[in-house]
């Protein structure tokens, strides 16, 4: 997660400072970065909704 903390930090100082053009190689970039990120919020559901049902099998024992 930290990971892309940083990486939305570097995004905004390159928006507001940089001077890189943006092209198909920081698009592609980007869109494995997104990827990462949307595969992360899948896991973590996962593991949340995994914890939920072990809390719930012990809480009506």
């Amino acid at each position: 997660m930290a990971t892309f903390c940083k990486y939305s930090q570097d995004l905004k100082i390159e928006f507001e400072y940089g001077k890189t053009e943006y092209n198909e190689v920081r698009s592609k970039l980007h869109e494995k970065k997104r990827e990462q990120y949307k595969l992360l919020l899948q896991e973590c559901t996962a593991f949340e909704t995994h914890i939920y049902k072990l809390l719930m099998r012990y809480k009506l024992k």
